[in-house]
């Protein structure tokens, strides 16, 4: 039980890394169109 938790957890914690990642670039290339 726990350990099927504590999967859960580091899958949880992996998906927010990316949307982190993901936003990030997003701001980054939002910057970089806008100063052209």
């Amino acid at each position: 039980m726990i350990l099927k938790f504590s999967h859960n957890y580091v899958e949880n914690t992996e998906v927010e890394q990316l949307n982190l990642v993901f936003f990030i670039s997003v701001i980054t290339l939002s910057n970089t169109l806008t100063k052209y």
